[in-house]
């Protein structure tokens, strides 16, 4: 009786474990592959418009045109450089969207900050690539 009862508790708390898990797992793929899609695009590898721009809600695909994703892939270059790594950060859930970040490095900038927001439908609606600078320790204050 003993063994069927750990068992029963056993399986239970597995089967509780996997469902809590994988509940955004799905949302998080879909968004990754899009961000991916614009990380792939920005850093100059050659991606069809049309892949990138596929995860985009309707606005935004009426936005970001073919020339203007040459533009963002010219300006990501001079202002940062080639890319070097790229790393996954943080997914972050709210009631409206998920926002997701990435730590990028350059030649020319040692970290950037690479965020998407995605509405409630998991689509693209903004991104945002933001240097991080290091802060110079502070003095402590003469007495």
């Amino acid at each position: 009786m003993k063994k069927l009862l750990v068992m029963l508790t056993m399986v239970m708390t597995f089967a509780f474990a996997s469902v809590c898990a994988a509940y955004d797992g799905s949302v998080l793929n879909k968004e990754q592959k899009a961000a991916e899609m614009m990380n792939n695009a920005v850093s100059g590898q050659n991606v069809a418009h049309a892949q990138v721009i596929s995860g985009m809600t309707d606005d935004l695909k009426k936005q970001i045109t073919e020339e203007l994703m040459a533009n963002l892939q010219k300006q990501v270059k001079d202002q940062f450089g080639d890319l070097k790594e790229i790393r996954f950060v943080s997914f972050e859930r709210y009631a409206d969207g998920d926002k997701l970040v990435y730590a990028a490095s350059f030649s020319k900038e040692k970290t950037v900050a690479m965020i998407y927001i995605f509405d409630a439908k998991q689509k693209m609606v903004n991104f945002n690539y933001m240097p991080i600078k290091e802060q110079a320790p502070k003095e402590e204050a003469k007495k």
